[in-house]
């Protein structure tokens, strides 16, 4: 029976782990095209979708010999490829024979393009999700934000920009989860009134690290009002 226990809680932790993963993929994909419809095209690797090529050698002299090889990405190597196999299997019948050798065609592999939209090959070729991969270095948590206790990371800049798209698209489904709330405006607000001043330090902080912005308040005046550079965040 503790056997069989065992191998249930595995089970359910294997399905936990694969729906955690694919559900980070698909958050992923999101997150990339967050990036490509806000201009960020510098984090992202575009051109990336699943293209292969079938080329198909005949021979002049055999009217009956098809030869087909495919490449990933490269339409000369598949053409290449598939020569040389028409060639050695003419080999030994001689140069003339293998000389007749020629490429009849080549034909584009794209599921996405030739597939019929919705259908299971092209789901299964992930065609239904955005065709770009990021070039950031994210680093993943348990916990849906960066940890706070000990020992805190020190998260790098990929996954200070991956959290930000989170917090800014989750709020407006979970409010509760990042506590922000919508507040509406006033038909009277307080007029603020502000004498500013340079701080190097928070300068330093909103190049560097995941601060967004900064506000200090003294004396019934505001001090520093700051923001990060537009080119970090």
């Amino acid at each position: 029976m503790k056997k069989l226990l065992g191998i249930v809680v595995l089970g359910l932790i294997w399905c936990s782990a694969s729906f955690a993963d694919r559900d980070l993929q698909k958050e992923i994909s999101f997150f990339n095209k967050w990036l490509y419809d806000n201009g960020h095209h510098q984090y992202l690797n575009l051109n990336v979708e699943s293209v292969s090529y079938k080329a198909t050698a005949k021979n002049k002299k055999d009217s009956l010999t098809n030869i087909t090889r495919t490449h990933m990405n490269s339409k000369a190597t598949a053409e290449v490829n598939a020569m040389e196999a028409c060639e050695l299997f003419y080999e030994a019948l001689g140069k003339e024979m293998q000389e007749a050798c020629y490429i009849d065609s080549v034909v584009e592999v794209n599921p996405c393009k030739t597939e019929p939209k919705y259908s299971q090959v092209w789901y299964s070729n992930k065609c239904d999700q955005f065709r770009a991969t990021n070039n950031l270095n994210i680093s993943f948590y348990d916990r849906f934000w960066i940890p706070e206790e000990n020992p805190r990371p020190k998260p790098n800049y990929g996954t200070f920009v991956f959290e930000l798209y989170r917090y800014l698209n989750y709020h407006e489904t979970d409010s509760a989860v990042v506590g922000k709330y919508l507040v509406k405006r006033s038909d009277d607000p307080y007029i603020f009134q502000s004498n500013l001043i340079e701080d190097k330090y928070i300068d330093k902080q909103l190049n560097k690290s995941g601060l967004l912005s900064y506000l200090y308040f003294e004396n019934g005046e505001i001090r520093i009002d700051k923001i990060s550079p537009k080119n970090r965040f």
